[in-house]
């Protein structure tokens, strides 16, 4: 039996959690931890679908923000999750805060898999960044959320390399497929 997960009354994006983010700080020219917001957007508020349209086109270096933004315009039984620096006002929240998202589909034993994930290309790709740990971000309040999580990686080093420092393990037989477990 599937459960609406979109069920409340809701006017934009959801407060989930609080997350952190590294933050540059140009007194000292050094990285500190900096609060950000973790929320939810609902493919079925106008807000939530217009700030994620606006998303896909700041993020042109970004593919999978675009298969993302086409599940969630299709309400995919999933959820949707975004990182922001907005700590407020989340009715309409500013494309240009959210720092990473995330289509998300839960299973019934409190966990689930992590179907697509992409971080900021203005962020993740530009090494003098404002800011860093967009993805992890992303990763933490998942991991405080559920019980386990699944994924399959991108073929790519660095991809590999994000989610063995964020505490996932390699299944043995297929090197791209990934869990973690609380």
């Amino acid at each position: 039996m599937k459960l609406a997960i979109y069920n409340n009354t809701s006017f934009g994006a959801k407060y989930v959690d609080k997350t952190h983010i590294q933050k540059y700080n140009q007194e000292d020219g050094k990285y500190h931890e900096a609060e950000a917001s973790f929320v939810m957007l609902d493919p079925y508020i106008d807000e939530d679908k217009a700030t994620f349209h606006d998303l896909i086109r700041k993020w042109t270096d970004a593919d999978l923000t675009y298969m993302i933004y086409d599940n969630f315009l299709k309400k995919c039984d999933a959820r949707y999750y975004a990182t922001t620096i907005q700590n407020e006002g989340f009715k309409n929240l500013a494309p240009e805060k959210i720092l990473s998202v995330c289509e998300f589909t839960e299973n019934e034993n409190n966990g689930g898999k992590i179907e697509y994930i992409e971080g900021n290309p203005d962020i993740i790709n530009n090494p003098y960044s404002e800011y860093k740990a967009v993805g992890t971000s992303m990763i933490k309040p998942l991991k405080n959320k559920y019980k386990k999580i699944n994924l399959v990686s991108v073929p790519s080093e660095k991809a590999v390399n994000f989610y063995k420092r964020n505490g996932f393990k390699q299944y043995p037989d297929h090197n791209l497929k990934f869990y973690w477990e609380a």
